[in-house]
């Protein structure tokens, strides 16, 4: 196996795994829990603005 079949294969299966990141990410089911996640990041935020 020479390296550009090497490089082209791993090329392939690291976009794919890019993909699917990426779908994981803006599925629909993961929506409400990023978006809680989100909104408790900026309440801390304020949180230590305040005092």
């Amino acid at each position: 196996m020479d390296t550009s079949l090497l490089n082209s294969i791993i090329t392939a299966i690291s976009f794919v795994l890019f993909l699917g990141i990426i779908y994981w990410a803006y599925a629909g089911k993961n929506k409400k829990k990023f978006e809680t996640i989100g909104r408790s990041l900026l309440e801390i935020d304020t949180d230590k603005t305040e005092k």
